[in-house]
């Protein structure tokens, strides 16, 4: 398009692009503070998030946030094979009855936190006291699943089942 373009019409557009450059330039001394400071931010929120998990949830023998909906492409199996298993060490909360969640309760906050905004459900979020939170995005491997490929459900349930605490394979094949 840029070859079509007459000579004034390019020369205002060198002009803009210069200009963009050079307020970038005079922006740069105020942005990256700033966002060296959301960043920092950030970081102290998961921490806190992370160490209130240890301290309330954890010495009260629940170390994960599992988060599932009624979809009919993982509802049954999630109820079958992974919540009865997980049900005395986790909190399971329904993204199919978020409305009606506690926006403020620790659960809800450590779910937005570490979920983010794709993949997110079903997911588990896994403490354990002075280790790295370990995040479980069962999204893919249901995907996976629905269209014949069951070794990445079954990898992932293993690899989860091991964070949570529960060592050995899946009750049931998917």
């Amino acid at each position: 398009m840029p070859e079509n373009q007459s000579p004034q019409a390019k020369k205002r557009r060198r002009l803009s692009d210069a200009a963009g450059l050079l307020l970038l330039i005079c922006l740069l001394p105020v942005l990256v503070p700033a966002l060296l400071m959301v960043g920092i931010v950030f970081l102290f929120y998961r921490a806190a998030l992370t160490v209130t998990a240890w301290a309330v949830l954890c010495r009260r023998g629940t170390n994960t946030v599992f988060v599932t909906s009624d979809s009919p492409n993982w509802n049954e199996y999630i109820q079958d094979n992974i919540i009865d298993r997980i049900r005395a060490g986790a909190i399971v909360l329904n993204w199919s009855e978020h409305a009606h969640w506690k926006r403020f309760s620790l659960p809800v906050r450590i779910f937005f936190h570490f979920a983010g905004s794709t993949e997110f459900n079903p997911i588990a979020i896994v403490f354990r006291p002075f280790h790295r939170t370990r995040v479980f995005r069962f999204w893919q491997p249901f995907k996976d699943h629905k269209h014949g490929k069951v070794e990445p459900l079954k990898e992932m349930e293993k690899e989860f089942f091991n964070a949570f605490g529960i060592r050995g394979e899946s009750p049931t094949t998917p």
